[in-house]
C-alpha cells in the first residue's frame, strides 16, 4: 500500500460509485449516505450502481448524476456466459474513472463490483460477508452484524469521510426521496373521492415469518371502521395477490366499502405516489414500511422474527410492536410453530393505531 495515500476525510473525489444494488428496504436505508455525500462534495458526480428492477425508485433523486443498472442474472449462467457479461460490465464501469467506491451491500457480488470500478479508494465494512473485504482498499471498523440498525451501519461511511474542517456540523440523516409529479397527480386523482384518513396496508413480505396473519389485519380494519370513517389501500407485489384476496374475504360484508386493492398493480413510482398521498401506513418489516418512513408518513408495524432496534422503521420505533415470545428476533425465514403470530394479537397494535387515528383527526380539525 502506497504511503502517500490521503486519509479518507481528506479526499475530494470527482466521481463516486455508490454500490447498493438491492433490495427495496436496503436501498431506502442507504439514502441518508447519498444525501450526506452530496453535502460533503456538492460538485462531485455520484453514480449509484443498482439492480435494473429498482432503478425507477431513485432515478429522479437530485443527488444522483447517473444510474448504472445491471440485471441480477449478471453472475448467473455457464462460465463463458458469466465471463462475457462481467467483462462487458467492467468495461462499462471503467469508462467512468471512479475515484471512490463505497460498498454498502457488503456481499461477494457487491465486493466484486466495487473492485471492477477500478477506484483508487474502495471502501467497505469489517463485517462485510462472503469474502467481499478482499476487494476493498480501505476497511472501516464495524461491530458484528445484527448489533446496530442498518441506517447506523451505513452511516459509518459518512463518519469516515466527514472532514470536520470543511463541514463543522455533522449532516443529519435525511432521505429526500422524490416522487415523480405525474405519478403524484395520478395518485391524488385516484384517492380524491375516498373518505379520509387513507390507510395504506401492505400485508406481505418475502419471509413467511414476517407476515402478520391476514385475520389480524382484518380485525384492525374492522376496529378502525368502528372508530372513524376512512379508506384502505392494499399494496404489495404480484406474488402477494392471494393475501389481498384473503383479506377481502375475511372482511366480507363488514361495511368496509372503501377498500382499494392495488396488490400487484403498481410499479415503484406508483407505489411511492400512493404512500406519499396517504395519511398513514401499516406494514410488516418490508420495503413499503421503510418507503413510508422515508416519505415521512406515520407507520404501524408488527415485528416477529426481526428486531425493531435493528431493522425497525428508523425514527419511528415506538409504533413498531415486537412479539414477546422467547424466539423473537430470531431472523429465521420459516418456522414450524409460528408462536409469535399468536402472541402478537390485534389487541397489542390497536392502542397505537387508535392513537394515530386520533392524532390525525385532531390535526385535521385544526387545519
Amino acid at each position: 500500500m502506497a504511503t502517500n495515500r490521503l486519509r479518507l476525510d481528506q479526499l475530494s473525489p470527482k466521481r463516486i460509485a455508490l454500490i447498493k444494488p438491492s433490495a427495496l428496504g436496503d436501498i431506502i436505508h442507504a439514502l441518508p449516505v447519498l444525501n450526506a455525500l452530496k453535502e460533503f462534495y456538492p460538485k462531485t458526480e455520484i453514480i449509484w450502481i443498482v439492480q435494473e428492477n429498482y432503478a425507477n425508485l431513485i432515478k429522479e433523486h437530485s443527488a444522483i448524476q447517473e444510474l448504472i443498472t445491471f440485471d441480477r442474472q449478471l453472475f448467473r449462467g455457464n462460465p463463458i456466459s458469466i465471463y462475457r457479461k462481467v467483462k462487458a460490465f467492467t468495461r462499462q464501469l471503467r469508462k467512468y474513472s471512479f475515484d471512490l467506491a463505497l460498498d454498502l451491500q457488503g456481499l461477494f457480488r457487491s465486493g466484486l463490483i466495487t473492485y471492477f470500478t477500478g477506484a483508487a479508494y474502495r471502501i467497505g465494512l469489517s463485517n462485510a460477508r462472503e469474502g467481499s473485504r478482499w476487494f476493498y482498499t480501505d476497511i472501516l471498523t464495524a461491530p458484528p452484524l445484527r448489533s446496530e440498525h442498518a441506517v447506523d451501519r451505513n452511516w459509518r461511511f459518512v463518519q469516515a469521510l466527514w472532514n470536520r474542517e470543511r463541514n463543522p456540523r455533522e449532516p443529519s440523516k435525511q432521505y429526500h426521496l422524490p416522487v415523480p409529479i405525474e405519478q403524484l397527480n395520478w395518485a391524488r386523482n385516484e384517492l380524491k373521492a375516498l373518505p379520509r384518513p387513507v390507510i395504506v396496508l401492505s400485508p406481505g413480505s418475502r419471509w413467511e415469518t414476517k407476515r402478520w396473519p391476514v385475520p389480524s389485519y382484518a380485525e384492525l380494519i374492522r376496529r378502525m371502521r368502528l372508530s372513524c370513517p376512512g379508506s384502505v389501500l392494499l399494496i404489495g407485489s404480484a406474488d402477494e395477490a392471494v393475501l389481498g384476496e384473503q383479506l377481502l374475504n375475511q372482511l366480507g360484508n363488514s361495511g368496509m366499502n372503501n377498500i382499494r386493492n392495488w396488490i400487484g398493480k403498481t410499479e415503484f413510482t406508483q407505489l411511492l405516489a400512493l404512500i406519499s398521498s396517504a395519511d398513514m401506513v401499516i406494514a410488516n418489516d418490508s420495503g413499503p414500511l421503510h418507503l413510508a418512513v422515508a416519505l415521512g408518513k406515520p407507520v404501524l408495524a408488527p415485528y416477529t422474527c426481526t428486531k425493531v432496534e435493528l431493522h425497525g422503521p428508523y425514527g419511528s420505533f415506538k409504533t413498531a410492536v415486537q412479539t414477546q415470545v422467547s424466539c423473537a428476533g430470531s431472523y429465521i425465514r420459516q418456522c414450524s410453530h409460528m408462536s409469535c403470530m399468536k402472541d402478537l394479537t390485534p389487541d397489542r397494535l390497536w392502542p397505537i393505531f387508535a392513537e394515530m387515528l386520533q392524532q390525525w383527526s385532531l390535526n385535521n380539525r385544526l387545519l
